[in-house]
């Protein structure tokens, strides 16, 4: 761990542009896809599969926050398109599918902003963060973001996902009983 803590630190500053970045990036994967993984043990393997997982949520929050800017600088537009979505689809090679799911991470950060720093940080994979991400949205945003930080918590302490799941409906019931629907004809 502490040489993933000096990586870190040494990559803060070690870019000169994010397209130099982008380049090791490439570079990294390129290396790791030509590894032969057959020839290492299972601890190598198992170590391999923990970091991808917290490389994907990091890069899966850095694709939302790049789509955001994009889509609010409309830069999909130069090109004749009419959307962000039209726009992957045709110039990025993504299928649609793929497409509206990079979209659907833009919009869920920017709704859940603990989340996304916690992808960032690659404190919680990818899948956990949709579905916590899923049991607070019905919250209203300052109360979403009390909920996402309880459960991401919870989370980095070892809960499990499927009592992570039981404390976001308790979190929910709880904010339900302080804000009754006035139409439920019981206030």
């Amino acid at each position: 761990m502490v040489r993933e803590e000096v990586i870190q630190v040494e990559a803060a500053g070690a870019f000169a542009h994010e397209g130099e970045a982008a380049d090791w990036l490439d570079a990294a994967l390129g290396h790791l896809a030509a590894t032969d993984w057959a020839s290492l043990g299972t601890t190598a393997h198992g170590d391999m599969l923990r970091r991808l997982q917290g490389a994907q949520a990091k890069l899966t929050a850095v694709n939302a926050a790049v789509l955001a800017a994009f889509t609010a600088g409309q830069g999909y537009e130069p090109d004749g398109h009419r959307s962000a979505v039209q726009w992957l689809v045709r110039r990025t090679g993504m299928s649609k599918g793929a497409a509206l799911g990079a979209y659907g991470w833009h919009k869920r950060l920017a709704r859940h902003g603990v989340i996304a720093t916690a992808m960032t940080d690659g404190t919680v994979s990818e899948s956990w963060a949709k579905a916590i991400a899923q049991w607070t949205d019905p919250l209203p945003a300052a109360d979403r973001d009390e909920a996402d930080r309880i459960l991401l918590e919870a989370a980095a302490a070892g809960v499990p996902l499927e009592d992570l799941e039981i404390l976001a409906r308790s979190i929910w019931e709880t904010w339900k009983a302080q804000h009754p629907d006035p139409d439920d004809g019981n206030g």
